[in-house]
């Protein structure tokens, strides 16, 4: 079942949240509500951005690991296999995901790297530069980013390493999609691109026209994003058969059309013909109080959720809130001031998220989230608030 989840907007408009105060006295802690609603175009923008570096993580992946790219001597292979450990290190700590961590990677690339020069291992030199400059951009460090980066194509260029070369391209010009000279990412974007078509590289390639097609929106030059996008979509159906890839640039189309002012455009994209459709109901509150405790389930983007450093997370290398969470047996537990308290664990990211129902077997919204009640001392979950549906029953109806 494909879930759509509502913008933070929608959920911040309504019963004057913003503004709400209960009687009852814990503090309560409500979303930071985006501005405005094109702000799923950032969103979309930070998505493209870590597809980037981790495409650069997976062909650094694929590379060996343990041979060094030209002979040494037995001396030389015992200061390798120091350096092989150090960015071993590196890579660990930056898979925990926090700032602090984040330094500390830095900190063991940079030793690594002195060894690769010290031996001269150009091929090892250019992947330490990439994932050093990969770690600074994550901690939004886009001048030292870029001056990896920078120097890591260029030895690329010199070793004649040509999919490596496009992947940097493709990453400098995703960082430069976030600074005010979009004009730059589209050279850097453009050069990859050909490179990618060139070797055949598609999964690098959807990934390079959709962040094209960011660019594109972002000078206003919507002709040439749905341009982009359609091409990434041709490749997802003809060539990768993925049906995720198609669905998520699908929404990317509908989104560019919104954002344009095209809305009914938007709208008549054929992605809910394709995944299905996820309404919702109005049910009164008494019903989903008495009758479905324990029923009902959640899906949000909470923003403390994956943590890749517990086990069975591993993998979800994207960073929290950029994955969306599940949760079922979850109650709609009473109502205060027109609105709903539910028990659903949400933090921070997941305000617009569904509370869902199965009803005459099919699922419907029942309710949004909205915010929460945090113990100020502990800052321990207390309750959730939810919106009701029925204010999207009134706005239908005002139309």
């Amino acid at each position: 079942m494909g879930v759509v989840l509502l913008s933070d907007a929608v959920g911040a408009n309504v019963s004057g949240l913003q503004n709400y105060s209960p009687e009852i006295s814990p503090e309560i802690l409500l979303d930071k509500y985006r501005d405005k609603f094109p702000s799923l175009e950032t969103r979309d923008k930070q998505v493209l951005l870590r597809s980037y570096h981790n495409q650069q993580k997976v062909y650094l992946a694929q590379q060996p690991a343990s041979t060094p790219s030209i002979p040494l001597n037995t001396e030389q292979r015992k200061l390798y296999e120091q350096g092989v450990k150090l960015v071993k290190e590196g890579q660990d700590l930056e898979k925990k995901g926090t700032r602090e961590f984040y330094k500390q990677a830095i900190n063991k690339y940079q030793q690594g790297l002195k060894i690769a020069q010290e031996l001269k291992l150009r091929q090892e030199e250019v992947e330490i530069l990439f994932l050093t400059g990969s770690v600074y951009y994550s901690i939004s460090d886009k001048k030292n980013a870029l001056d990896y980066l920078n120097k890591a194509l260029e030895i690329s260029r010199e070793l004649n390493k040509p999919v490596f070369e496009a992947t940097i391209l493709g990453g400098i010009g995703a960082i430069y999609t976030n600074t005010d000279e979009p004009r730059e990412a589209l050279s850097y974007l453009q050069q990859a691109q050909s490179i990618f078509i060139a070797h055949q590289k598609f999964h690098e390639l959807v990934i390079t026209y959709k962040a094209i097609a960011t660019v594109h929106n972002k000078l206003g030059n919507t002709k040439e994003a749905l341009d982009s996008l359609n091409k990434a979509l041709k490749i997802y159906r003809e060539t990768l058969k993925d049906s995720s890839g198609q669905a998520d640039t699908l929404y990317s189309i509908g989104s560019v059309y919104s954002i344009a002012g095209e809305t009914q455009t938007a709208i008549n994209q054929p992605l809910a013909r394709k995944y299905g459709r996820l309404g919702w109901k109005s049910v009164p509150s008494s019903t989903l109080i008495k009758q479905k405790q324990g029923k009902l389930f959640f899906v949000g983007y909470s923003g403390d959720y994956p943590d890749p450093t517990k086990e069975g997370y591993e993998s979800y290398t994207a960073g929290k809130g950029w994955t969306a969470d599940y949760q079922d047996n979850c109650s709609i537990v009473s109502e205060q001031s027109n609105l709903l308290l539910h028990d659903c664990a949400t933090a921070g990211g997941a305000s617009g998220g569904p509370i869902i129902d199965w009803i005459d077997n099919w699922p419907y919204v029942v309710a949004l989230n909205n915010g929460e009640v945090k113990n100020r001392r502990t800052g321990q979950d207390i309750i959730n608030f939810a919106v009701k549906m029925d204010f999207l029953d009134k706005l239908v109806a005002r139309k």
